[in-house]
Order: C-alpha cells, then sequence, then structure tokens
C-alpha cells in the first residue's frame, strides 16, 4: 500500500482517509522514506531516536487541541441554505453554473457542472448528477523538521464553510496557487514559495484526485517537504508544530484532520513500521 501511495491517482481518498486513521502498533519507528527520483534529496531516515514515541503512553495532544479550539473561537461561520434563485454572482445554465466575472468572484475556484453518468460496476446503469470543476490544480504540502533529534511537521488551522466545526488542521500549504488573487489570499499561505517547483527537501511527490462522486477530475500534488535542522521560518498563529505521535493521535479524533492533510497522513503511517 505504501508502495501503491507514491503512484499517481492509484488510491483514491476514501482509501486515503481510512489508511490515515489505521492505529500502528508501538514501539515504532520511523524507517526510510523513497525519494521521488534517484536525484532527490535523500529520504528521512531513522538515526537512532524515535521519531515516533516508543512509550506505551498517549500521546499529548491537550495543547494542540486546545490551539485547534482557539481558532474555531476567532473564526465563528453563520451557515445557511438557499436557493439558486437566490445565489448573488452565479450564473445558472442548463449543463452549468458558473460566477460571473470569474477574475473578481471569490468563489471563482470552480464551476458546477451537469453529468449524465453510464457505469456498468455501480447500483444502477446510468444516472444524472452535479459535480464540482475545479479550476486550476492544486497543492498541499506538508513541511517537516527534525530538532534535537525528533522529527515535527507544521500544520495550519483552516476555516471552511463545509467543515463540521469551522476549523481543521490542514497541512502548511493547502491552496490552488493560480486562483490566489488577492494580497489577503496570498498571505494565508506565506510557505507556497517554499514548497513549490523544484524546492529543496523535497521528500515525496504525488498527484492524486478528489472524490470522483462529487469532483470532476480534480486534482492535487501532494507533497511531503523537509527542512534542514538549522534552518529557521517564522509561523503565524495559525500554524503549530506537532510530532508525528500528535499527528496521528489527532487523526484518531472526528473532525480533526482535513480530507488534504488525511491523504499526506495515509502515506506517513505506512512509513512506521513496528
Amino acid at each position: 500500500l505504501r508502495e501503491l501511495l507514491l503512484h499517481d491517482h492509484v488510491v483514491n481518498t476514501d482509501a486515503r482517509s481510512v489508511l490515515a486513521g489505521i492505529p500502528i502498533s508501538i514501539p515504532v519507528a520511523l524507517t526510510g522514506m523513497p525519494p521521488t527520483s534517484p536525484t532527490a534529496t535523500p529520504p528521512l531516515a531513522h538515526t537512532g531516536v524515535s521519531d515516533v514515541s516508543t512509550s506505551s503512553a498517549r500521546p499529548d495532544v491537550d495543547a494542540v487541541r486546545s490551539w485547534l479550539t482557539q481558532s474555531r473561537l476567532r473564526n465563528q461561520v453563520r451557515r445557511e441554505v438557499v436557493g439558486l434563485d437566490r445565489l448573488s454572482g452565479w450564473q445558472i445554465n442548463e449543463d452549468s453554473i458558473h460566477p460571473v466575472g470569474a477574475s473578481e468572484h471569490p468563489a471563482a475556484a470552480f464551476d458546477v457542472i451537469h453529468v449524465h453518468a453510464r457505469c456498468s460496476s455501480r447500483e444502477v446503469p446510468e444516472w444524472d448528477q452535479p459535480l464540482i470543476e475545479t479550476r486550476g490544480q492544486g497543492l498541499v504540502a506538508l513541511i517537516a523538521q527534525r530538532r534535537h533529534g525528533t522529527l515535527r511537521v507544521l500544520l495550519r488551522a483552516a476555516m471552511e464553510p463545509g467543515h463540521f466545526d469551522s476549523v481543521e488542521c490542514t497541512a502548511t500549504v493547502d491552496c490552488i496557487p493560480q486562483n490566489l488573487r488577492t494580497d489577503a489570499q496570498r498571505v494565508a499561505q506565506p510557505f507556497l514559495e517554499r514548497v513549490s517547483g523544484d524546492c529543496d527537501g523535497l521528500i515525496w511527490s504525488v498527484r492524486q484526485s478528489d472524490e470522483g462522486g462529487r469532483f470532476f477530475r480534480d486534482e492535487t500534488d501532494y507533497r511531503l517537504v523537509l527542512l534542514d535542522e538549522d534552518e529557521v521560518i517564522e509561523t503565524p498563529a495559525d500554524f503549530k508544530w506537532v510530532t508525528l505521535d500528535q499527528l496521528f493521535e489527532l487523526g484518531a479524533w472526528g473532525n480533526q484532520l482535513t480530507n488534504q492533510l488525511r491523504s499526506i497522513v495515509a502515506w506517513l503511517r505506512l512509513s512506521v513500521e513496528s
């Protein structure tokens, strides 16, 4: 399964979410992580100090959950269901719903399209349904760094209107770069340049699609980027360093990790061996 997760579009998003929550027995150690190419940065390797605790005690996640709760209190969201005839800034056609003035509209990152599907392996042979067609390829990157012998990853508290509790932990960078049109949108992704392109410390990069029952050919580049141990980066209040112990424990609770982050956690969990 770990090897399959290294290939583009092989393991679907539902399976990745399940794999992210698989409990792995302890004691454990983080073993070699295959690089993306023979010339890529050498893989993370176990160096004698456990990156995942060998203790039988549950990791302390109180500080992390407190940080997440404070972010939820700062980002209150009011939601209501409205009819299509009350939508402002959207144009409804026979086969799609799309934003008017795509360059200025805050929701211009996607259209809603009508699809008629035929398939021999589903409950019914054919059907009609709406799908979200995203404009542009997503980028989800998790920054990691070893400090004092322990590997940590940098999470971000992300507010999205569809979240059950409005705010969940996501990867360090989670966006569609070409749709960051405003200064505020770019400020919300302060580490975008650090993880883009052929960046230093790129350990793992794979393209995955989102759930095909709701999204049409939605593609995201998932990445793990390792900083040098002495590299210093400033972290705003909505970012927090956590250990792998804490990350995996958070995944055991509901509504803590975004679907995007779970795709990376799935591979991390399978890279931890007893």
